[in-house]
């Protein structure tokens, strides 16, 4: 579907504050809309860059979400000519406005460059000459693009210092939070050592070829509200190939999007996805792990758990800074055009992995290409994960798949610490963290205001599920990826993140990339199966899985 656009620039006569302009809100710290919007006005949900804040003026591209009523056509009005204007639509649930069905993402991508220090505005209007107005400012100056990575620190690995970090090692890291009683601790332990001989035969092959060069470095990108930063952090990792001289580079550059709790700049030895970096690096590979904003050199700031677009701009943006700074171009193969990625997540990281290949392919295309995309267990239906967790605070879990494993212990903290925050801090939903969070619970209010549907929470449910990959009413834009083969791993017995999440996602990508391969079968296997059924903790399986996961992508990238 092709909507017009419009090449004028639409200038700004009125202030941010001034409802008629669109977006606005009550939230000082928001990123999106809300707020009071006339009825002739588009609220605006959220956006990158967001109201008032200083993005960049190189080739930018934006993203402008809200709620709408379908049939629908857009145009534009914005500073500079587009390259590309994607629609992705979602079909809504549970939102207390039967006329607001659709939630539309806007994705724009400029080929030029935007004026230095000016104020710039984005207006898009629909067939119902509906409007909404977005305000920022083009940065006053931008790093050159060979100079977005600030190598911190740097170590050379030797070759046979690699790959000594064994699976069952691995294995009792997963379980060592159980509590279980001395007989069946014995017979965990005997599970452990069969998993690790039947199903782990690559956990850690040293099949090495070169020393590995390790950098921390601090890379330019946005902060969560879009303004740009050059305070993010990640990690690199690539084959020493100097004194070299017939060192051939791999055809894909690396992308490991890392789980809850990890941190990839600090480097943890003890760490299987660091192991996995280090010992793909050996083999050749050029490997970029970048920490989620809020981690690392951000730690200050509250962590942009499971937002999609956040995340996916964030850790492509280290591959492209790699890239453009040429520290690395022993190490990539040459070529005119695009650079072939492959990407690879578990968890958190399975669903930034998949934030991250969208984000590739809509704004990035002619510079990258997704060849490959490895994801496990990831939370691609962020709403229905949240909605679980709030059906069990709420008394109201019926024992879907969403529900059945949520337990105050552990999944009930996924969402009070890690996905609520950023929403409540980054957007406008209207909701103080108070109306929302007590401690370590949810509120009693929010909870059966959010399962009766009331409309105070329709803002905060859009935002969830415009970071999920399902319920997408138009998935040939949104998923089209002809030369893409897709990976999932996911245990039928994860108690952590259902495996429902998985089997909507898989059929939402039905036919639309290359190649959909569930390649799950050891996640589900005999041992897998008793020690789901010996051990309760939510987490076991589901991390024991991701480490088979890291053992099959030892195969397959040698």
């Amino acid at each position: 579907m092709k909507f017009p656009v419009y090449q004028n620039l639409f200038l700004l006569v009125c202030l941010v504050s001034i409802v008629s302009c669109g977006g606005g809100g009550s939230s000082s710290s928001g990123g999106g809309g809300g707020g009071d919007v006339p009825d002739d006005g588009i609220t605006l949900l959220d956006s990158l860059p967001a109201i008032n804040s200083v993005s960049t003026m190189n080739a930018p591209h934006f993203a402008l979400s809200h709620l709408a009523t379908s049939g629908l056509t857009y145009s534009y009005s914005e500073p500079c000519s587009l390259t590309t204007s994607r629609l992705i639509i979602r079909g809504t649930s549970d939102i207390d406005d039967t006329s607001k069905n659709r939630l539309v993402d806007h994705l724009l991508t400029c080929d030029d460059d935007l004026t230095a220090d000016s104020n710039q505005t984005i207006t898009l209007e629909d067939s119902a000459s509906q409007t909404l107005s977005l305000l920022f400012r083009s940065a006053a100056s931008v790093t050159p693009a060979n100079e977005r990575i600030n190598v911190v620190e740097q170590e050379t690995l030797p070759l046979n210092s690699i790959g000594n970090i064994t699976a069952l090692t691995l294995l009792e890291g997963a379980v060592e939070e159980a509590d279980l009683s001395p007989l069946v601790e014995a017979l965990v332990n005997s599970l452990l050592n069969d998993i690790a001989n039947d199903e782990l035969p690559n956990l850690f092959n040293p099949l090495s070829e070169y020393d590995v060069v390790t950098q921390t470095v601090l890379y330019e990108s946005i902060d969560p509200r879009g303004n740009v930063s050059q305070d993010l952090s990640g990690l690199i990792v690539f084959p020493d190939t100097s004194g070299l001289s017939n060192f051939t580079p791999k055809n894909d550059i690396v992308l490991l999007t890392h789980s809850t709790d990890l941190t990839p700049s600090d480097k943890s030895t003890s760490g299987p996805w660091y192991n996995l970096a280090i010992v793909l690096a050996s083999r050749g590979y050029l490997v970029v792990v970048p920490d989620n904003y809020g981690l690392g050199n951000t730690s200050a700031e509250t962590e942009t758990y499971l937002q999609a677009k956040r995340t996916g701009i964030n850790a492509v943006d280290l591959i492209s800074s790699a890239i453009n700074s040429g520290n690395y171009d022993d190490v990539i193969t040459p070529s005119a055009g695009a650079k072939n990625v492959a990407i690879a997540g578990y968890s958190q990281g399975g669903h930034s992995a998949v934030a991250a290949w969208q984000e590739i392919l809509h704004n990035r295309q002619g510079e990258l290409k997704t060849t490959r995309l490895y994801t496990g267990a990831g939370p691609y239906n962020v709403y229905e994960t949240v909605k679980g967790v709030i059906n069990y605070a709420n008394g109201t879990c019926l024992m879907d798949d969403y529900c059945r494993y949520v337990n105050d212990e552990l999944v009930t903290a996924y969402a009070v610490e890690r996905i609520l925050p950023p929403l409540l801090q980054y957007a406008d939903t209207g909701l103080e963290t108070a109306d929302v969070i007590t401690g370590t619970q949810l509120t009693n209010d929010f909870t059966a205001g959010f399962i009766g549907n009331l409309s105070a929470y329709n803002a905060l449910k859009a935002l969830l599920q415009l970071s999920s990959y399902t319920n997408i009413t138009n998935p040939g834009v949104a998923f089209s990826d002809s030369t893409l083969d897709v990976y999932f791993y996911h245990s039928n017995y994860d108690r952590l993140v259902a495996r429902a999440n998985s089997d909507e996602f898989i059929d939402s990508l039905g036919g639309y990339v290359q190649g959909i391969y569930d390649v799950s079968d050891s996640c589900n296997s005999s041992n897998i199966q008793l020690l789901y059924a010996n051990v309760s903790e939510v987490g076991v399986v589901h991390g024991v899985c991701g480490i088979i996961m890291i053992d099959d992508l030892l195969a397959e990238f040698d």
